[in-house]
């Protein structure tokens, strides 16, 4: 009787599990986030693995965006194009379901450090 009870459990549990959280999680709608930031803009789109920065500011700053995984070096997308000019776009070359951190900059003239977000985070898929 004890096994029984124990299969029942496991049976509801699975079903919890699996029949509620992973079709959430697995659907095929973009999971897309977007980052604002003073004379910054991007976005992270996470099923599409495009990561994407534009320029917001009218001024001489041009802005990036960052991305990496851990371990791994830091990628930069560098969007030089001026004020509202397009976005640029790139690639996030990771398989599916790896960590991926990111964040939005603009670039500041020396002695000025650059302006950030900070990092956030998701897996891609």
């Amino acid at each position: 009787m004890r096994r029984l009870h124990t299969a029942a459990g496991i049976a509801v549990a699975s079903t919890i599990l699996l029949g509620t959280a992973l079709p959430a999680m697995a659907g095929t709608t973009d999971r897309e986030i977007e980052l604002n930031w003073p004379g910054v803009g991007g976005s992270f789109n996470l099923t599409d693995k495009d990561i994407a920065v534009g320029d917001e500011a009218c001024d001489d700053d041009s802005v990036y965006a960052q991305w990496k995984t851990i371990p791994g070096n830091t990628i930069m997308i560098r969007n030089n194009d001026g004020c509202n000019g397009p976005w640029k776009h790139g690639s996030v070359p990771m398989g599916d379901g790896t960590w991926v951190y990111w964040r939005i900059c603009v670039d500041k003239s020396w002695p000025t450090s650059d302006s950030c977000t900070g990092w956030d985070s998701g897996v891609v898929g």
